[in-house]
């Protein structure tokens, strides 16, 4: 799986493992384990750009790699969002 991060985000960065938004420290139930093995210095994410992450995060290429992906280059629309708590 792969997340797009929201489009109100100023600042971002990953600390011991640990994603951090505009300052806060979020909760992702949805990865990996990866124990803090990856790092990523503080950015702005620039306007009209997302920030895309794997869920596998040791083991993903994405905006941590090729930076952040322009608005404009997504192909395609949302249509359906579902967690491992909603199947059960």
């Amino acid at each position: 799986g792969c997340r797009c991060l929201r489009t109100d985000i100023l600042f971002l960065q990953v600390r011991q493992g640990q994603l951090i938004v505009n300052g806060v420290a979020q909760n992702e139930h949805y990865t990996a384990p990866h124990g803090g093995s990856y790092m990523m210095e503080a950015m702005r994410l620039p306007e009209d750009h997302v920030f895309v992450m794997g869920d596998n995060r040791n083991n993903s290429c994405d905006s941590r790699a090729w930076g952040p992906l322009p608005i404009s280059n997504i192909v395609g629309r949302h249509i359906m969002s579902f967690t491992r708590s909603s199947l059960q």
